[in-house]
């Protein structure tokens, strides 16, 4: 194994399937991974062998988030907006007042900040690793917004309120991320997170393995994000599912947890998400299987209409 668990930090792993990328020349990702299971807590993962610091530089450099016409993570469109706002909505509603200090890490172009000064809160600052993201959310929202890795944070004080939406699961370094994040909570503080809920795909299956990309390198259940937090001292105070829009009519599932501060109890291994990772791959082998035949027919008959023998 190149990658230990992300969450336990085990060693042995059970492989799943192997995903192959045609990828433009020199793409810093790499070409592919095995996507395994840690035999010792169950986490779903991609056993790449590209590094934080790699990722680090093509969020820096080539994030698809800069670009406020095709990125999630703005709020221009309906659909992208509807979802930063409910964010925005459920965190407000754990919150006592306004005057709250929210740090939100991974901004984006600023969407969700902008939500929660749409909502009345002020004391906003955003972090993603793109200058061109850190530069929009100052510009466009009057946020303020430093470019910076969760591996290099300058010195921004101490928040009330963290939240990371639909970035764990980009990240390579889980515990070094958590271990950053953590020390910026104040006493009382929470935090709120957000991911793919890996225990729902085989649900919302529209292309064969479309969850097994370049970006997305780990697969979350409540279970394994609520491990991955007991290791920094936080503990869920409320966890729950959703859907959301990945794009306009879209649905794609998701699960959050509220965290803070707390003594966990021990988790056990998640066997659930390995069967439910083993029916979305069986999923999206048999869709596969069946859009290859489709195109075989059509090749077929357009053969046959032209007059061409086929064998």
């Amino acid at each position: 194994m190149v990658r230990n668990c992300a969450v336990c930090s085990g060693t042995e792993r059970e492989i799943l399937h192997t995903q192959e990328f045609y990828l433009p020349e020199g793409h810093p990702l790499g070409a592919g991974y095995d996507v395994v299971a840690c035999e010792e807590c169950g986490f779903v993962f991609a056993d790449t062998m590209v590094n934080q610091a790699a990722y680090d530089l093509f969020y820096a450099k080539r994030s698809k988030y800069e670009d406020s016409r095709t990125s999630t993570g703005f709020g221009l469109a309906d659909w992208d907006w509807r979802r930063l706002r409910d964010v925005a909505d459920a965190v407000a509603f754990e919150v006592d007042g306004k005057n709250a200090r929210i740090l939100d890490l991974g901004c984006a172009n600023g969407g969700l900040l902008a939500a929660f000064k749409s909502k009345g809160f002020s004391d906003l600052t955003g972090v993603d690793p793109s200058e061109a993201c850190a530069a929009a959310t100052r510009e466009i929202h009057n946020i303020e917004a430093v470019a910076a890795s969760l591996y290099s944070l300058p010195d921004l004080g101490f928040f009330d309120i963290i939240t990371l939406s639909h970035v764990l699961e980009h990240l390579e370094d889980l515990k070094g991320a958590a271990q950053n994040f953590s020390r910026l909570l104040r006493p009382g503080g929470m935090i709120y997170i957000e991911v793919p809920d890996a225990s729902r795909y085989s649900e919302f299956l529209i292309a064969p393995f479309q969850d097994f990309n370049t970006e997305h390198i780990n697969h979350f259940s409540h279970k394994s994000l609520r491990r991955l937090m007991s290791t920094v001292g936080l503990v869920p105070f409320l966890e729950g599912s959703k859907t959301i829009e990945s794009t306009k009519n879209v649905p794609y599932p998701a699960l959050f947890g509220f965290y803070q501060a707390g003594s966990a109890k021990p988790e056990g291994r998640d066997d659930a998400l390995v069967g439910q990772i083993r029916l979305y791959i069986e999923g999206s082998q048999g869709l596969l299987q069946r859009m290859d035949q489709t195109i075989a027919a059509a090749i077929a008959k357009n053969r046959h209409d032209n007059g061409v023998r086929v064998w």
